[in-house]
């Protein structure tokens, strides 16, 4: 998917992660040690994480609550590794059944490197891994759910010690409280929204838009952490559809973005052409 969806000239992304999740084959600790030394000369951090839990989307409407159960397993899970580089702005996550590739803004100063030098850095790091499976006896990947996550700062001017109003920022949130109204402006406000992401007429995932107030670590400025996360079904157990799945991902994410956020932000990020 061509970058140029949509240009912004100070784009506000402070991380993304690209994940690929797959039926088949299930690594083990084995298999991910293979993967380690391979990554090792680019990627010679290494941390262990809780593996994350499983991506999947229902369309359908629930109509009674799940009944609570309870499963028993024979070993404990996998963990998920996390493979860093040594300025930890980019790390490979890999448990056994998903593969990811984030980065992350460590300093002011790093530029945002674009959705297609991501995507190209997981590509390799997929196929690459595949190879080295198959070296051990194991099948292809057969991925079956893809997912794109954007986190977004937007910060309070350099002047202001408060976070700019919600308002100012997404456009579903209504234009403030009524004059005659009783209560003050909101101390805090968090939102969330979903959307199905539609491919011929059928639901193939969705999109989750989160707004919450923050507080910057590096120089304690308020913020509002927006994040954007599209999960997308592969259309077939290959790779290249799941390839196909993230550019969808990418796309409701970067044009969901704009159209949940305001004019005025649309400014300040340096926003141009018709898309805005």
């Amino acid at each position: 998917m061509p970058e140029s969806i949509v240009d912004f000239a100070r784009p506000p992304v402070v991380e993304v992660a690209l994940a690929v999740q797959f039926g088949a084959p299930s690594l083990d600790t084995l298999d991910i040690a293979a993967l380690a030394d391979h990554f090792r000369e680019a990627f010679p951090r290494r941390a262990e994480q809780p593996p994350r839990p499983p991506m999947q989307e229902d369309f359908e409407d629930a109509r009674q609550p799940q009944p609570i159960t309870v499963e028993f397993f024979p070993a404990p899970p996998t963990p998920r590794f996390w493979f860093l580089s040594e300025d930890e702005s980019q790390l490979i996550q890999v448990q056994q059944d998903l593969v990811a590739y984030n980065w992350r803004r460590m300093r002011e100063t790093d530029a945002y490197p674009r959705y297609t030098s991501l995507r190209r850095a997981l590509v390799d790091r997929l196929r690459t891994s595949e190879r080295i499976l198959k070296e051990r006896g194991k099948g292809s990947f057969e991925p079956n759910w893809c997912e794109v996550t954007y986190v977004n700062h937007v910060i309070a001017p350099e002047t202001s010690k408060r976070r700019p109003p919600l308002r100012d920022v997404i456009s579903l949130v209504s234009r403030g409280q009524p004059k005659a109204a009783f209560l003050p402006e909101p101390e805090d406000v968090q939102l969330a929204a979903r959307y199905r992401i539609v491919r011929d007429d059928e639901p193939v995932g969705r999109l989750t838009v989160s707004a919450a107030p923050g507080i910057r670590n590096t120089d304690g400025r308020p913020i509002w952490g927006l994040t954007l996360t599209a999960r997308v079904r592969a259309s077939a157990s290959k790779l290249d559809k799941a390839f196909e799945a993230l550019d969808l991902g990418h796309e409701w994410v970067v044009r969901g973005f704009v159209d949940v956020t305001t004019k005025r932000m649309h400014d300040d990020w340096g926003i141009r052409g018709d898309d805005r």
